[in-house]
């Protein structure tokens, strides 16, 4: 009787948490999408997502430092319905996942590049190609090996950075800083001659982006100062837009084919959407172009979908 007692207890905390648990958007912001949730519970410290190339309205997550190296395939409702342990690379802190492609194959870039105090000399990324789970899914954990991994430094010294994203075209890796004010907008090569250590080139700085007043700051000095940092992006399939997350709002920078990003970040963003997630922290592109997923860390995690007007498809 005790044991049925707290597991009845248990449930109906649990119950009670989600019912009072904060909307993933404000009242006086509209939202023609459906809003589902991730429960499972392997992925408390989602950080970082990527679409499926091969399973459509699937995306690959990972989670946050410190966890297993591990890639979840999810679906849009929030059910995982894969694992995938990558081998000989650890999860120093992962903080964002990019898909692209490469020699007619899919991959993902994982990117770890985590760094709260700017101390790391170097961070890593690391690529694997994209399990194919088109015909089927493989029962328990699967593992992949990375084709490669880049160890890589900034040329102006060591940043925290959550942001990756993969322009397969013109072949470049971008990241983008995320305690710098205005943050600091990075490239380095795709494709590069093997060497031990690759230098991420700084680009452009987002001087248009958003930062916090001094009342923001106030009012949450513990937060306040990121209120708009960057915490996860992702490039459209044509390379034409760039969504940018923030702990309160999706932004969307555009650049028509003849602009350099330089010309793109002397314009003020998009405000996509404005949201409440406790804290946002991956988001990319639907497969096709045509909307911005986005999620957080901390269970249950609200799954959004938000339509592009202008969708930045690749056909």
């Amino acid at each position: 009787m005790k044991a049925f007692s707290f597991v009845a207890w248990l449930v109906c905390g649990f119950l009670a948490s989600c019912s009072h648990a904060r909307s993933p958007l404000p009242k006086d912001q509209s939202y023609a999408g459906e809003i589902h949730f991730i429960h499972d519970l392997e992925l408390p410290e989602i950080s970082g997502m990527a679409p499926s190339f091969y399973v459509a309205d699937h995306y690959w997550m990972l989670n946050d430092s410190g966890r297993l190296p591990r890639l979840f395939l999810v679906s849009a409702n929030g059910n995982v319905i894969a694992r995938v342990d990558v081998e000989s690379v650890e999860n120093t802190d992962w903080e964002d996942l990019a898909r692209f492609t490469h020699g007619g194959k899919s991959y993902l870039l994982i990117a770890d590049v985590g760094d709260n105090l700017a101390q790391r000399s170097s961070v890593n990324l690391h690529w694997v190609e994209e399990p194919d789970l088109s015909q089927g899914v493989v029962p328990g954990v699967s593992a992949v090996k990375p084709v490669g991994s880049i160890r890589l430094r900034y040329e102006d010294g060591p940043r925290d950075v959550e942001s990756v994203a993969v322009d397969e075209v013109a072949g470049w890796i971008y990241l983008l800083s995320k305690r710098d004010q205005p943050p600091r907008f990075y490239r380095l090569p795709l494709v590069s001659a093997p060497s031990e250590i690759t230098v991420a080139m700084f680009v452009a700085e987002l001087n248009k982006h958003p930062q916090p007043t001094i009342e923001e700051v106030m009012a949450k000095p513990r937060l306040g100062p990121f209120r708009y940092s960057p915490t996860a992006m992702d490039l459209s399939p044509n390379g034409q837009q760039l969504a940018v997350l923030g702990y309160n709002q999706v932004f969307l920078y555009s650049r028509d084919h003849d602009e350099n990003w330089q010309e793109v970040f002397a314009r003020s963003p998009e405000v996509l959407i404005r949201h409440q997630l406790r804290q946002a922290e991956a988001a990319s592109f639907s497969r096709n172009g045509k909307k911005v997923i986005f999620t957080s860390e901390k269970l249950p995690a609200p799954i959004l979908s938000v339509p592009l007007l202008k969708a930045a498809r690749s056909d």
